[in-house]
């Protein structure tokens, strides 16, 4: 079967051949994926996020364009596993490496780690971690108001500014200018 026929047979979810594609085109995603490197991960995860991308080709493939399936699919690997590796690095993940738990700002929690250690780190810079963290939880306590430390729990918590806004009975903007007032204090106190 050719392969035009059987990306039509995958657009109308025939399984044996989106198998057929995915097990003809799998060398393709692990040559793509040898290229990058991704911090924290295995191969495997680079791996799946090209199968993710082989994927999205198959379902998206327009014969239409004068491009080669081979051509689309790879740009759509290549893109994907990107987009991965640029997620995976970009400063807001760095959060799941080193972040502040929520429980930080209840001072009556205290069995609560207030920062979550990578285990990449080395003992000499989790120490000096452990104490910065101390000194911020210091100063989130000292300097901040009720209100800002209730606010900044429940944005940890990932709750959106209009959830927040209804809980702490403001509006939106307020929250909003709080959240701004306090990543400068917050940016401030860990330089």
């Amino acid at each position: 079967m050719d392969e035009i026929q059987l990306i039509k047979e995958c657009k109308q979810n025939n399984q044996e051949s989106m198998e057929e594609l995915i097990s003809k085109y799998k060398y393709l995603v692990r040559r793509i994926a040898r290229r990058y490197f991704l911090i924290g991960s295995e191969q495997d995860d680079l791996l799946q996020e090209g199968m993710v991308g082989l994927y999205k080709a198959i379902l998206s493939y327009d014969e239409n364009i004068n491009a080669s399936f081979y051509a689309f699919a790879s740009l759509c690997i290549d893109s994907q596993i990107k987009t991965a590796v640029k997620k995976a690095n970009r400063l807001k993940n760095m959060a799941l490496n080193q972040s502040f738990s929520t429980n930080c700002l209840n001072e009556e929690d205290d069995e609560s780690e207030f920062l979550l250690i990578s285990s990449v780190l080395s003992p000499e810079e989790k120490i000096i971690s452990e104490e910065e963290c101390k000194y911020i939880k210091k100063q989130i306590n000292d300097k901040l108001t009720d209100k800002q430390k209730v606010i900044l729990k429940l944005f940890l918590r990932g709750l959106t500014y209009k959830e927040i806004s209804e809980m702490v009975d403001c509006n939106k903007k307020y929250v909003d200018n709080t959240l701004r007032q306090l990543r400068k204090k917050l940016s401030y106190l860990k330089d």
